[in-house]
């Protein structure tokens, strides 16, 4: 219902009187209803209640009975009613409820020191300074000045106040107060902007509440004036103490203010947290609250500041809500989407050919940590809580490195956990060194190509900058002004030297904020374009520098894999790693990549102290036992091999299940094998074992990482510089296996990105309607019908065969419902060239039509530059945009101005195309696309004319519920709650206190609103019977079966796998591959994190940056962050 406007103006029912709505039902009952008391003392006013008259006589015709008169403050005449007075003021004193500045003639330099500062602080505020009275509608605001602060002058004006007031009233209490900095800067803080007396307002009804509210104040005043000196002392000794801790750096005299930066040294010195808000104003104009910074939260005590331009003030905000999204801000980038380049795609640009073979990075390291058990005793500081109870602690004591690099394999033991990361580290730096060494002679012609490159941009730097200054210096000396320039001869002296040439520090990228596009056309030679030149050279210098710095971290990374590292390495070194890398060498680690591996047999909990590497044989079976998985870790496979028997699995189905073939061996087979390796490898003590132990991770974990690397290989993906997680590679394997582009939302239509993608990704349903069914007894559901066949659906291909359908590719098309029509939505030039193009060349396979904005080149044809072209054919394709070629469908809406530009630019249009027809070309025009109506859209999808998503409403028709009321066809988001649901789950819910609020869930229903439907499925929903009610726009996109390469290649593997046992590896991998790149493609990304390691010198920055999630003290000054990924 619209709302209506309660000041229209009305005719009464009962008289000619026109009132407004919201005091029509007053004047009825006012002047038409039957009770009506009339005025004694007039004949103009009728009241329906007693009050109303008594309110009339005492306002108009004097006092009534057993009522005081009120006085007035200034001349002390006596009034009947409370308005009488106030218009009395209005009138007599030129009082007004309006708040405004009163011009009040006051000598300052008689009430206050005659400080020259201070008066000037004080001139603009002078109207305060005095007695005076507010009186509002609701409230009154009464202002008097205090000389001194006593109990007599603050009870004499309180008594004044309710004596105004006459009768009883809330009151409250705020002082005005002048503060001087440690500068001597006065300011005037007023009192309204102060806290109060009292938390909520307190009742002044007789002299007990006068004497109450007097003891207050003055306590409260006597304590601000101790507090105050306190404060004085507390402030100046922090700042003394401040300045001390920069050592001279900074001026006090000069100081300006603690900048955001160095707040962390303040909380350090006054021992207290620092947080601060803000508060912003979004593009919408709402008041956002901000977290503006965070503190590490070191201290007990947080003071939380409410920040105003470059002022604070003390917030009583409690805390920061961590799922607040109203500064999230997502970016739609639009454009066709790119796989990341690679450093040889940069360098393929501009000229650089490096083999195919070249591109693999093929070096890697593997890593395995062992550790020690040390048993809990009474000093530990682990603790036992209700659901974990403490062993022990691990503390590593050995590693294994294994690397194609070097023969053999690196072992380290030591019982100094410090020590043995730091001798890990340096031996992978020299594994480090070898493989940058090896790949700098790789590629060293490559490097002098770029050093080619970026030498002769310098020289074009210097010579274009010479030239310059030779043109400069001979506009001067025509002047006669010599002119040196100190700075510019420095730079001459370093460019002299020009294999000195700077690259980016670590972190760093070249810069690039010119955005200038160039016109399409001939620039004239007239116009001088050395400041672009200047700016071409300076952009080219960085370029090549950028390019240079990436295959410098190419060559200089080496990939290092743990063994079980996610699960447990990382974990047990991390302490130590990160005090070696942070503290002691300074290095800032981002990520650290991750991986899991089966582990074999090891007496953890037996090896406890370092003095048991010199045992002379292995422990006794029975040290083999793990209090924490309650069993001999020797044992482990076959218990849970006897369980999975005992609970009625066959043995065949058992063995597949552990992915073995025969039953696994028993604790005393397991503990033979072991002692027939210590024989074996002639162990002489368990420092041996030990070392046996840590290879026997590593070096078959480097065979199978190689074999890994050699099947990406194949396939042309460097698998270790690309980003080792199987998403990556997936995704990287999907797109290199179609030459089809998808086209990103852009900003104008985040609408639709957020409907279509965030909101309407609806899955279909997994029902299991019983867990046991036979056919003529059992019964669907809560229905009558009875199952009469169960059929079992394989359904392990559901993968492929939806990635074998047609997909949305190509520019997409937005219509939108104006006016009973669809129209495409009006876009920017370069936008409707790319669908428009991208349109063309769907249609014409046979063509390779290049455009400016599809495959970056734009072909001049004399003084024109055409929107795209063909060698194919020799054609030209021009895109006629509706707006600017004026096209026939906009005709109605243009002005007579409009229609003058209209033949003007038809007459160049035609002149255009006769230009090029007589040079030879074939012409392919493409005016805008016509609005349709909603049949001829419905009809055009159905006719497969038109592809796409849909947004509309669709019925089940009630004829139809019936046949439906067991499985209804159509899918949505909605929010559930316990109401929603059959009495079974709600009773589960209430009793485990679930869906207290209601939770969006996937239901099934006879209805969908303004729902996002692509065209096959409204095709086969309408097949059925469904009705569509209305559509509400259309996103139109090209449809092509693009992923039916790789999905042949992903079933062809599978194929081969279930023939040769030998090739399951593969049929599994390429399983995997085929899962993973189809739930890439809707990953929900916002929930991704990083994590970045930081010391002292740079955690306030990490933990003040708007991805940061959280932190985590690792160890003294070194701090893990969790920050949400760009």
């Amino acid at each position: 219902m619209p709302r209506q406007n309660p000041n229209e103006k009305v005719l009464c029912p009962h008289c000619p009187e026109k009132i407004t709505k919201k005091h029509l039902s007053k004047h009825i009952s006012r002047w038409h209803s039957k009770i009506n008391l009339q005025c004694p003392n007039c004949n103009t006013f009728r009241g329906k209640t007693k009050e109303d008259l008594d309110n009339h006589i005492s306002r108009k015709h004097g006092q009534l009975e057993n009522k005081d008169p009120l006085t007035c403050l200034k001349c002390e005449k006596k009034f009947h009613s409370h308005y009488s007075l106030m218009q009395h003021r209005r009138m007599a004193h030129k009082e007004s409820g309006k708040s405004r500045r009163k011009q009040v003639d006051i000598n300052l330099g008689e009430l206050f020191e005659k400080d020259p500062d201070l008066l000037a602080e004080l001139e603009p505020v002078k109207h305060l300074l005095v007695d005076d009275v507010y009186n509002g509608k609701v409230h009154s605001v009464y202002n008097f000045q205090f000389r001194t602060m006593d109990n007599k002058a603050f009870r004499g004006n309180l008594e004044k106040v309710y004596k105004d007031l006459g009768c009883a009233a809330k009151i409250n209490v705020a002082f005005g107060f002048i503060m001087k900095s440690l500068e001597g800067e006065y300011r005037y803080f007023y009192a309204h902007n102060n806290n109060t007396l009292f938390e909520r307002p307190v009742v002044l009804a007789n002299d007990g509440d006068l004497e109450f509210i007097c003891d207050r104040a003055i306590c409260f005043q006597r304590h601000q004036m101790q507090q105050s000196d306190e404060m004085e002392k507390a402030v100046t000794d922090l700042a003394n103490e401040y300045f001390e801790h920069f050592e001279g750096e900074k001026d006090p005299k000069r100081f300006r203010g603690v900048k955001d930066k160095e707040i962390y040294v303040v909380e350090d010195l006054a021992g207290v947290n620092v947080v601060i808000y803000s508060c912003e104003r979004d593009d919408n104009g709402k008041l956002v609250g901000m977290l503006s910074r965070r503190s590490l939260n070191k201290y007990p005590e947080t003071v939380n500041l409410l920040r105003y331009g470059r002022h604070l003030k003390v917030s009583h905000f409690q805390r920061h809500l961590t799922t607040c999204d109203e500064r999230v801000k997502h970016i739609y980038p639009g454009g066709v989407y790119e796989l990341k380049k690679t450093i040889f795609d940069e360098l393929e640009e501009i000229g650089i050919e490096v083999p195919a073979q070249d591109r693999l990075f093929k070096n890697l390291a593997i890593y395995d940590f062992e550790s020690i058990c040390v048993p809990k005793d009474e000093d530990s500081p682990l603790r036992d809580t209700e659901t974990t109870t403490w062993v022990g602690q691990h503390i590593p004591i050995s590693v294994s490195i294994s690397s194609n690099l070097v023969d053999g394999t690196i072992f380290i033991c030591n019982a100094d956990p410090m020590q043995l990361v730091r001798e890990f580290c340096a031996e992978l730096k020299k594994l480090q060194e070898k493989s940058a060494q090896e790949m700098g002679q790789k590629f060293d012609k490559v490097f002098r190509q770029l050093d080619s490159f970026l030498m002769d941009a310098l020289r074009q730097e210097k010579s274009h900058r010479d030239r310059q200054k030779t043109a400069d210096g001979a506009e001067k000396e025509e002047d006669n002004v010599a002119v040196v320039d100190d700075e510019e001869e420095e730079e001459d002296k370093d460019d002299d030297d020009m294999e000195n040439f700077i690259l980016y520090e670590d972190g760093e990228e070249p810069q690039d904020n010119d955005d200038d596009e160039m016109d399409d056309y001939i620039v004239p030679d007239a116009v001088d374009l050395s400041n672009e030149n200047d700016k071409m050279l300076k952009l080219l210098i960085s370029f090549y520098e950028g390019i240079r710095k990436k295959l410098e971290r190419y060559c200089l990374t080496l990939p290092c894999f743990g063994f079980n590292s996610s699960r447990y390495d990382l974990n047990l070194i991390k302490e130590f790693l990160l005090k070696h890398l942070v503290k002691e060498k300074e290095i800032n680690p981002e990520v650290i990549r991750k991986t899991n591996q089966y582990k074999g047999f090891f007496p953890y909990e037996w090896f406890d102290s370092p003095e048991k590497l010199s045992n002379k044989e292995l422990p006794p079976i029975e040290d083999f036992w793990s209090k924490l998985k309650n069993c001999n870790v020797l044992s482990a496979d076959l218990d849970k091999y006897h369980k999975l028997l005992n609970s009625g699995m066959s043995e065949a189905l058992v063995c597949k299940k552990m992915n073995i073939t025969t039953p696994p061996p028993s604790a005393e087979e397991n503990y033979d094998y072991l002692k027939s390796i210590w024989k074996e490898y002639k162990m002489s003590s368990f420092r041996d074992f030990l070392r046996w132990y840590n290879d026997k991770d590593v070096i078959p974990t480097l065979e199978a990482m190689q074999k890994m690397m050699n099947f990406y290989h194949e396939k042309g993906i460097d698998m270790l510089k690309l980003g080792c997680t199987l998403p990556n590679l997936a995704n990287r394997c999907l797109h290199q296996s179609t030459g089809v582009k998808f086209y990103r939302f852009g900003k104008r239509d985040m609408d639709l990105a957020k409907r279509v993608v965030r909101e309407e990704i609806v899955g279909g349903p997994s029902i299991v309607f019983t867990r046991y069914a036979k056919v003529g007894e059992t019964k669907i559901r809560d229905s009558e019908n009875v199952c009469r066949a169960i059929v079992g659906v394989d359904a392990s291909q559901l993968y492929p065969y939806s990635m074998c359908q047609p997909m949305p590719t190509g520019p997409y098309v937005r219509w939108d419902l104006r006016d009973g029509k669809f129209y495409p939505l009006k876009i920017h030039r370069s936008d409707l060239e790319l669908k428009v193009i991208g349109f063309l060349q769907s249609k014409r396979k046979e063509c390779k039509i290049q455009s400016l904005e599809v495959t970056g080149k734009q072909k001049r044809i004399g003084p024109f530059l055409v929107d795209g072209f063909c060698d194919h054919c020799n054609t030209v394709f021009e895109v006629m945009g509706c707006y600017y070629h004026y096209c026939a469908c906009i005709e109605h809406k243009l002005t007579e101005d409009d229609l003058e530009k209209c033949e003007k630019k038809r007459a160049q249009d035609e002149m255009r195309r006769n230009y090029i027809k007589s040079k030879g070309f074939n012409m392919c025009g493409n005016m805008g696309i016509s609005p349709i109506s909603e049949r001829q859209l419905v009809y055009k999808i159905l006719d497969d004319e038109y592809f796409g998503v849909v947004e509309c409403d669709l019925v089940v028709p009630d004829h139809l519920k019936k046949k439906f009321q067991n499985f209804p066809p159509l899918f949505k988001n909605h929010l559930v709650s316990r109401e929603d649901i059959g009495t079974f789950m709600k009773t589960m819910a209430e009793e485990n206190n679930l869906m207290k609020k209601p939770r969006k869930m996937l239901i099934s229903s006879f209805y969908l609103e303004k729902g996002m439907v692509i065209t096959p499925m409204l095709k086969f929903l309408l097949k059925l019977g469904l009705q569509l009610k209305k559509v509400y726009s259309f996103i139109e996109y090209q449809p092509q079966k693009c992923f039916e390469s790789f999905v042949d290649q992903v079933v062809s593997a599978r194929r081969e796998g279930d023939k040769n046992k030998s090739s399951g590896v593969v049929a599994e991998t390429m399983k995997l591959l085929e899962n993973s790149s189809y739930g890439y493609q809707i990953m929900n990304r916002n929930k991704h994190s990083v994590t970045k390691y930081g010391n002292e010198s740079n955690i306030h920055d990490l933990i003040n940056q708007k991805m940061f999630k959280a932190s985590t003290e690792i160890c003294d000054d070194v701090y893990e962050v969790g920050m949400m990924k760009k």
